[in-house]
C-alpha cells in the first residue's frame, strides 16, 4: 500500500497515528508544509490536495504570507476543521528586525484573523523573532495567551540549546515542540539540542526531511542507504 492510499484510510484525527505532546495534545505524525515550497497563488490548491490525499496536519506561518489561504484550503475541502491539525508561527515579516514584546498580542491576533480560527499549535518561528534579550518575556506573553484560551499548544522552531534554556528558565508551560531541519546530514549538529529536548519531554518536529534527496539529485552519500530501505520495503 502506498503512502497516499494508506493515509486515505485514516480520515480523522482520532484514527491517524499521532504523537502526544506535553500538554496532552495529539499531533499527527505527518504534515504538509503549506509554505516555502509553493507559490502563494498555489497555497489553497496545495493545501486542498494535501487534505484530500489524507494528510491531516497543515503547517503555515506569518512568514509564508499564506495563513488566509491555508484556512481557505480547509474550508474548501471535504474535511471538517475538527479533523485538521493546524500549525502556524509568529514571525517578523516587515522591515523590523524583530517583534517587540508589547506587539506580540496584536501579531498573534493577526494570525487568528487570517486563518479564521485558533491554530492547534503556535510556534515562535526562530529565536530571533523577539528583540535581543527578550526571549523569556516574549514567551511569557504566549503563555498568557494560552491561559486566556486565545492560543492552544505553544512551541518553538529553529531553537538552539541556549535558546531553549532561556525559555525553560521559569517557564510555566514548556514548549511542546521544537521544529527543526532534521535529516541525516544535520543529526550530528543537532545532538545537543535533541538531548535537551529529550530531557524535558519536548517533541522534535522535523522539517526538510527530504532535503538531502532534493539537494543531491544523484543521491549523494545517502543513496546506498535509501536504496537499502527501498529494497527492504519492496520498492526496488
Amino acid at each position: 500500500m502506498g503512502l497516499v492510499q494508506y493515509l486515505k484510510t485514516r480520515q480523522t484525527i482520532s484514527s491517524i497515528e499521532t504523537f502526544t505532546l506535553l500538554d496532552g495534545t495529539k499531533i499527527p505524525w505527518i504534515g504538509w508544509g503549506n509554505g516555502t515550497g509553493d507559490a502563494l497563488n498555489k497555497a489553497v490548491e496545495c493545501g486542498h490536495v494535501a487534505l484530500e490525499s489524507g494528510i491531516r496536519h497543515l503547517d503555515t506561518a506569518q512568514w509564508y504570507k499564506n495563513e488566509k489561504e491555508t484556512g481557505q484550503a480547509i474550508s474548501q475541502s471535504s474535511v471538517g476543521r475538527e479533523d485538521v491539525f493546524v500549525t502556524s508561527k509568529i514571525t517578523n515579516t516587515g522591515d523590523e528586525a524583530s517583534i517587540a514584546v508589547e506587539d506580540v498580542r496584536e501579531s498573534v491576533q493577526g494570525s487568528l484573523d487570517r486563518l479564521g480560527f485558533v491554530p492547534d499549535l503556535y510556534l515562535v518561528h526562530t529565536p530571533f523573532v523577539p528583540p535581543p534579550g527578550q526571549l523569556k518575556a516574549f514567551w511569557k506573553v504566549l503563555e498568557s495567551l494560552k491561559k486566556e484560551g486565545k492560543l492552544k499548544s505553544i512551541g518553538v522552531s529553529n531553537f538552539r540549546p541556549q535558546d531553549l534554556e532561556e525559555v525553560l528558565d521559569g517557564a510555566e508551560f514548556k514548549p511542546v515542540v521544537n521544529q527543526l531541519e532534521y535529516h541525516p546530514y544535520t543529526l550530528a549538529h543537532l545532538e545537543p539540542v535533541l538531548d535537551l529536548q529529550k530531557k524535558h519531554g519536548i517533541v522534535t518536529e522535523s522539517y526538510g526531511t527530504l532535503s538531502p534527496t532534493l539537494r543531491h539529485p544523484t543521491g549523494g552519500p545517502l543513496k546506498p542507504v535509501l536504496e537499502r530501505i527501498a529494497e527492504r520495503i519492496g520498492l526496488l
